[in-house]
């Protein structure tokens, strides 16, 4: 199983002036952004000096994390570790695209492999892992009174992920609330059905903030609005494997 910003830019001027290309004026207004920094050359020594200290764009992850909410959910499924592999990207692939269209949905700024210290890795190991950083734009699936009321920020979610599959690391930050939220998901594949009790290694402190829910995605009760006949695991037949349908007692 596995366990689991809005800118208006107003320009006034008179007399006569020559047109700028968008290009040129994208140009003007970084340069006006870098100003109080120093300048292009400045911000250009501050990136490199940032980059040689061993900083990534996961700087906004805060140093020494400590969770107050733990909710632990385990999921069995009728497949192997690594047959579910080429299943799991594809749902992160389907669920990009089904979320994705008209300047709103997911925006991949950086997808990479890496080798690092995980920042939000309590064991502090270093790690081999394709690395995704995405924003979440959400304003469109959200009441609209509700885009009135937020706050600048508070509907873009910023979604970082290091892949080491059969591990995974996923970290949620938004810029409205900064450091005051962040929420980590670790997710383990394993080869049981959900017994091991502390297959995150958690301490006492942990375990007993710790909340467990079985999710059982054959027989818990689905929203109407999300079912899909061609998806569901009581009624599907795989042709490749001949494996379903699931039934009460599947587990």
């Amino acid at each position: 199983p596995f366990r689991h910003r809005l800118v208006f830019l107003i320009m006034l001027s008179c007399g006569c002036s020559t047109r700028q290309t968008p290009e040129q004026r994208r140009a003007r207004q970084i340069e006006r952004i870098l100003r109080p920094v120093g300048g292009v050359n400045e911000t250009q020594n501050l990136l490199s000096e940032f980059l040689a200290l061993g900083g990534t764009d996961s700087y906004w992850i805060p140093s020494g994390f400590v969770p107050s909410i733990i909710r632990e959910y385990r999921v069995a499924l009728p497949l192997s570790v690594d047959e579910y592999a080429p299943g799991h990207h594809y749902a992160l692939m389907e669920f990009s695209r089904r979320n994705t269209g008209g300047h709103e949905g997911v925006e991949i700024v950086v997808n990479e492999p890496r080798e690092e210290v995980i920042p939000v890795d309590p064991s502090g190991i270093v790690r081999k892992s394709q690395y995704t950083h995405k924003i979440l734009h959400l304003s469109q699936k959200v009441p609209s009174f509700l885009r009135m009321l937020a706050p600048t920020g508070s509907l873009v979610v910023h979604q970082m992920t290091w892949n080491c599959y059969p591990l995974l690391f996923t970290a949620y930050k938004n810029d409205y609330m900064k450091d005051s939220f962040v929420m980590v998901i670790e997710t383990r594949f394993e080869a049981d059905a959900g017994q091991t009790e502390n297959i995150f290694n958690l301490s006492a402190a942990e375990l007993s903030k710790r909340v467990v829910d079985v999710v059982d995605f054959v027989n818990d009760p689905c929203d109407p609005r999300d079912y899909k006949a061609s998806e569901d695991p009581s009624t599907f037949v795989s042709q490749k494997t001949g494996r379903g349908p699931l039934g009460a007692g599947w587990v």
